[in-house]
């Protein structure tokens, strides 16, 4: 087998690295390195949802990806210490990891998020941002009631109304 000296990279077993045989590298001739955080491979994150959510905090996000299951995972907000801990779901080669999101003193304001599954050691740059915004509170609304087939138009006030895409909706008997 021949070896090649990496000029600047440290010795993959000095790095915390271990050496195994699996039967389908075995099968090709080809050796696995396996951290030991539990993969070799780095977190590929897919996607992650929603990208915004009230300032009370508590919005539950999920990245979904490929080799998340490695460790412990924690999400980190912005580029300080607000990290919560997640939980993985799914196989080691394709899951998603959820975290619920901590409170926020004021909205309006983005925050990167990213994923560790290595307990903290490293993080993801996959450029994930996620947004606060104060919950809309609803105090009235009228009429209360309408044909059960629909088409009542109704008149909803209240406060913290953001812009957003246009609202449909039927009313329902008992709603």
């Amino acid at each position: 087998m021949q070896r090649r000296n990496l000029q600047g990279m440290q010795h993959p077993v000095a790095a915390g690295w271990r050496l195994v045989r699996a039967l389908v590298p075995l099968l090709l001739g080809v050796r696995l390195l396996v951290s030991a955080h539990g993969t070799a491979a780095n977190p590929r994150i897919f996607d992650m949802r929603p990208s915004s959510g009230p300032t009370v905090g508590g919005t539950r996000i999920t990245f979904s990806g490929a080799d998340l299951g490695g460790g412990r995972p924690l999400c980190r907000f912005g580029d300080g210490d607000l990290v919560v801990e997640g939980s993985f779901q799914g196989q080691s080669i394709h899951g998603v990891v959820t975290c619920l999101t901590p409170a926020a003193a004021s909205s309006g304001y983005e925050l990167p998020v990213e994923l560790s599954t290595s307990g903290g050691a490293e993080y993801t740059r996959a450029g994930y941002h996620f947004r606060y915004y104060h919950e809309a509170v609803v105090s009235w609304v009228s009429p209360s009631t309408g044909p059960a087939a629909g088409g009542t138009l109704l008149d909803v006030r209240g406060y913290n109304f953001a812009p957003r895409e246009a609202v449909g909706g039927r009313m329902r008997p008992g709603i």
